[in-house]
């Protein structure tokens, strides 16, 4: 073995010397968690509008943010450790945190739109009760209200 000036032996670093990646594999598995939680609901809401709005399709893409923003956090800190040496795997952390990105900021985007869309819905059901008054009776303005917010429609006309 070769003598490093100091006169300690050159030696390879053994297998638990070497930096470790996990967070890099954390945050790359936590966001394929993510975008698999959240795409298949979006294929379907692509061929059939009415599930977009349906309470399954909101939970997961709350989720899907959930765990992309966990994605991110866990990567950003991961390519820091590879950055100063302290971990390996910045591919994985790399990609853990283009992929978190992507799972954060597309289900939040429909996230906005979805709460838009419920406004704009809820008010059209308070112009339709304002309307009402003699000439048909408030329930049957109930249509006009978003599914998801059935029982406060109920609750604003006494039901």
């Amino acid at each position: 073995m070769a003598q490093s000036p100091d006169g300690s032996a050159n030696r390879a670093p053994s297998d638990s010397a070497r930096p470790r990646g996990t967070l890099g594999i954390l945050s790359l598995a936590l966001a394929i968690v993510a975008l698999v939680v959240f795409w298949p609901l979006m294929v379907a809401a692509v061929f059939d509008a009415r599930a977009v709005r349906d309470v399954v399709f909101i939970a997961a893409a709350v989720a899907g943010v959930v765990l992309g923003a966990a994605a991110v956090v866990s990567g950003a800190l991961a390519r820091r450790r590879v950055r100063r040496g302290a971990a390996g795997r910045g591919g994985a952390a790399l990609a853990g945190l283009v992929l978190g990105l992507v799972a954060v900021v597309l289900p939040a985007i429909i996230l906005a739109w979805l709460g838009y869309q419920f406004y704009v819905d809820y008010q059209q059901f308070r112009q339709c009760i304002k309307g009402a008054g003699s000439a048909y009776p408030d329930y049957l303005c109930l249509k006009e209200c978003p599914d998801f917010l059935g029982s406060l429609c109920r609750h604003a006309i006494g039901w």
